[in-house]
């Protein structure tokens, strides 16, 4: 997870969701992100996490491209997006994602049900985690999967074909 510590980026569904994990399945979920909204929200957070939860607040992009480039599974459960850069840059990372199925998440990732949940349904983030997490072969498909559209969607070189044909009406 990597973002702020917002109410609308629904960090609580996925600690949820983590939570009813089998244990075996629990790998560390690491909560990147800061500029809580309030001191009380960002101890609720913590005290709904279960031990194998790590917050390293708010880092610098190196520290984050380390993460993402490692992360097994990023997941957004936010409902409130524009075009998410977290988001955009864990498929460019070739990562399996796993989003809330707001239209802004779901017309990043090409409508593509396999990574889309139902938001704020921290039961069936959980069952799509535990489906990931139980399998490393389907985790790396749909990682090349997520890169192979970032590429052919959001790359640079993609965005100024698109603002050169813009340009010339």
């Amino acid at each position: 997870f990597a973002a702020r510590l917002d109410p609308v980026k629904r960090l609580e569904v996925l600690l949820q969701a983590y939570a009813l994990l089998p244990a075996k399945l629990r790998v560390p979920l690491i909560v990147a992100g800061g500029y809580a909204q309030s001191e009380e929200y960002e101890q609720g957070l913590k005290e709904l996490a279960i031990p194998s939860v790590r917050f390293v607040g708010h880092i610098g992009e190196p520290l984050m491209s380390t993460l993402m480039d490692n992360c097994g599974i990023f997941v957004l459960p936010s409902v409130l997006e524009g075009m998410s850069n977290s988001l955009l840059s864990a498929m460019g990372a070739g990562r399996c994602i796993i989003c809330a199925d707001v239209p802004e998440n779901a017309d990043v990732v090409n409508w593509d049900k396999r990574v889309l949940y139902e938001s704020d349904n921290s039961k069936a983030l959980s069952a799509m985690l535990k489906t990931y997490l139980g399998d490393d072969k389907l985790r790396e498909e749909i990682g090349m999967q997520m890169r192979q559209l970032a590429e052919k969607e959001f790359s640079w070189n993609e965005t100024a074909k698109s603002f050169l044909r813009l340009a010339q009406w």
